[in-house]
């Protein structure tokens, strides 16, 4: 018999790994394994696939709240995979990023966060970051909790409340339970004090009662038949419940609200007859047996009920919880029977706080999309309440700082929030606060703004040094890639630019100067929270500089100076903003201009010409030349020049011994003052040239010449 259940057994869980397996391969054929590697062993698709309500779950063990996992994903060969990325997650930290180990293999390294706590755990991976190819891989946890109860002693009282602590090697995983149980004649919640775990019992009536209850957890484990349980059966304990030495009488309501603005309001309750109690007779309740004590309440007794049970008028006075230990009736100042209940705050807030990580707590109840935030609720009668965030599922309960006074949870505002408040309800009715979602307004860098002075739109930052362009420009067009400013994980919003543009001459004279402000880019494309920007004043278009300067670029001469500042408008963004500042210069490598100078001293060599002639006068030179500039330098001139023209040898020789002619030349000049500011300069000429009029040219000569000298040039 015992070899058929274990034959039985194990073809059911064979079943249900192979029917786990063909889900997997109907929806999931991009991987061919996925290893997730703990302490406490390795956990394989192929080995620990769980079919958990119709979905494959990668199924892991954990000891710890914040494991720590290594991560290999083999895929299958597919054409294009280009890279594999992740999405970030709220349930844990990546410490090693993920990378690709080998061909069709990617590695990293995840720190969980809270696993106890974590529902519909999973990875999100995206094939060459396409968010329409994202495969998910769904994660199980389960672990292994021991709960033990140490009883020393095994006697209860009638209406004495007694706590024991649950001694557990992972208190995260226990799911308490507030509000009072019942097994049997004794009730019995679990609490959680600091990280003790501590179990409330309340007897009812007297005799022998076995406690017999089971522990919910949060996470489960295999039972020995390989089931899932979320139930740990704490072991059987025999109590003996015993009469309170005066008579215990139970009122019909464990808790009663005292409203500070009426304390003399009547409730009418029932409670336990006895044979001492007596018919409309007000009894006095004190917190403490002998005379003299406060009072908490007072009670009524008006008519006996068929219920067996006694019709009462009660008033109370004073707050009283049921740990707080008996309340006394009391005739006079002598004790006539004990009961106990709860005489408690309406649950009123006073304050609502959030934090974020690293801050400080605020009231502003701002909130962003995506973020995860503290939220700490101060008021009284809080442990009572039923706090929920309209429209939100993932929330945390910190019960370690929780009490009747304060209560704190962790929330995540889901990236996709569709609504502008987020109201704080409690049991379902508004609590008059509410969270506002607002857009991320946080300044993106700069990458998304394009400029196209001439060769294709560059990226704004990509321009780190002065431009110098030797071409004229036809226009300044800037450009805005909507797309990159939002990514899946990352939310910017709207950004708020302003541009600012000063023309200086060669001279550096002031000639234009305008600013656009209000420039509004929205983002588009992947962006999550696309469709519920405000677009009112949100532009896609280009903007072209020639539409607002009114010198034209490309009337622009050359070593113009075009200045340009872009950046984010700072009033509107409290951290730091973004600005680039771009030097468009219109370089040149030569100009082309007339030079007049006055060579002297020239000294000439005809061809047929035997040896040079002597020393000339002062000539003048009408030349057309090139003047070339170093380059990546601002009109820097070379030392030297080149050019033809027309030259007047010894025009300024008037003297019996002067040879004027005047002559085609093509001149080389070497100026040693290379300065521009320079008045002065004395360049040296070297060239050839052709006389036109030689009235002395001696016979046989050719008017073709070569010709060296020095000159004087003059700049007014």
């Amino acid at each position: 018999m015992r070899r058929r259940f274990i034959f039985l057994w194990v073809f059911m869980l064979m079943l249900q790994m192979h029917t786990s397996m063909q889900v997997y391969a109907q929806n999931n054929l991009f991987f061919r394994e996925i290893e997730l590697r703990t302490n406490n062993g390795l956990f394989t698709l192929s080995n620990n696939l769980l079919e958990v309500r119709g979905e494959a779950n990668l199924a892991f063990f954990y000891e710890e709240e914040n494991e720590t996992a290594e991560v290999l994903f083999s895929i299958n060969p597919v054409e294009e995979l280009n890279n594999l990325s992740i999405d970030p997650s709220s349930d844990y930290d990546i410490l090693d990023s993920l990378q690709k180990e080998s061909e069709n293999v990617y590695r990293m390294k995840v720190r969980f966060k809270r696993l106890s706590e974590s529902s519909f755990l999973r990875f999100s991976l995206m094939p060459n970051n396409n968010p329409d190819e994202r495969k998910i891989i769904r994660l199980f946890t389960y672990t292994k909790t021991k709960i033990n109860l140490n009883i020393q002693e095994n006697e209860l009282y009638v209406g004495e409340e007694k706590t024991f602590e649950l001694f557990t090697d992972l208190p995260e995983n226990i799911r308490l339970q507030a509000a009072w149980q019942n097994n049997g004649n004794i009730k019995y919640r679990i609490t959680r004090r600091s990280n003790r775990i501590l179990l409330h019992l309340l007897p009812e009536e007297t005799g022998q009662q076995i406690l017999d209850i089971d522990i919910n957890l949060k996470r489960p484990y295999f039972d020995s038949e390989g089931r899932i349980n979320y139930k740990y059966p704490l072991t059987e304990r025999l109590f003996e419940i015993k009469e309170s030495r005066l008579a215990f009488l139970n009122i019909d309501q464990e808790e009663i609200i005292l409203e500070t603005d009426a304390r003399y309001n009547t409730y009418e309750v029932q409670i336990g007859n006895h044979r001492n109690l007596q018919l409309q007779k007000t009894y006095r309740i004190e917190e403490r047996e002998r005379p003299g004590g406060a009072l908490i309440a007072e009670l009524f007794t008006k008519s006996e009920l068929s219920n067996g049970r006694v019709l009462c008028d009660l008033r109370v006075y004073d707050y009283h919880r049921l740990s707080d230990g008996y309340l006394y009736l009391k005739d006079g100042d002598e004790a006539k029977f004990i009961t106990n209940f709860t005489i408690r705050h309406n649950t009123t807030i006073q304050k609502v706080s959030i934090q974020r990580n690293g801050g400080e707590w605020t009231e502003n109840l701002s909130v962003y999309p995506g973020e995860i935030i503290d939220v700490k609720v101060e008021g009284e009668a809080l442990d009572r309440a039923g706090f929920r965030f309209e429209g939100l599922f993932r929330i945390r309960t910190d019960s370690t700082s929780g009490n009747e006074n304060r209560q704190v949870f962790t929330l995540n505002i889901p990236l996709s929030v569709y609504k502008k408040k987020i109201e704080m309800l409690n049991f379902g009715e508004p609590t008059g606060y509410a969270f506002t979602v607002k857009e991320y307004q946080r300044p993106k860098d700069l990458k998304f703004v394009n400029i196209d002075y001439g060769e294709g739109e560059i990226p704004v930052p990509e321009i780190t040094t002065t431009v110098f362009y030797r071409n004229a420009i036809k226009d300044i067009v800037f450009s805005f890639n909507e797309d990159a400013i939002d990514s899946l994980g990352d939310l910017y919003g709207k950004q708020y630019l302003f541009i600012e543009v000063q023309v200086v001459n060669n001279r550096r004279q002031l000639i234009d100067q305008k600013r656009i402000d209000n420039i509004t880019i929205c983002p588009v494309g992947n962006s999550l929270r696309r469709n519920y920007y405000n677009k009112s004043d949100c532009r896609n278009d280009n903007i072209n500089l020639n539409n607002i300067l009114r010198t034209k670029t490309h009337e622009l001469n050359e070593w113009a100076r075009i200045e340009i500042t872009i950046g984010h408008v700072a009033s509107k963004y409290s951290e730091r903003v973004y600005q680039q500042k771009i030097e468009i210069i219109l370089s040149r490598k030569a100009t082309f201009d007339i030079d007049i100078s006055f060579p002297a001293g020239l000294l000439t060599l005809a061809r047929g010409q035997e040896g040079i002639s002597g020393l000339g006068g002062i000539s003048l030179a009408a030349i057309a030349q090139f003047t070339f500039y170093k380059p990546q330098a601002i009109e820097k001139r070379r030392p030297y020049r080149a050019g033809i023209g027309i030259l007047a040898f010894d025009a300024f020789n008037f003297g019996e011994s002067a040879r004027r002619y005047l002559s085609l030349v093509a001149l080389g000049s070497v100026y040693p003052i290379n300065r521009s500011n320079s008045k002065f300069n004395f360049p040296l000429h070297i060239g050839a040239g052709y006389r036109l009029n030689d009235l002395e040219a001696l016979a046989g000569q050719s008017n073709f010449f070569f010709l060296i000298g020095p000159g004087i040039r003059i700049r007014f």
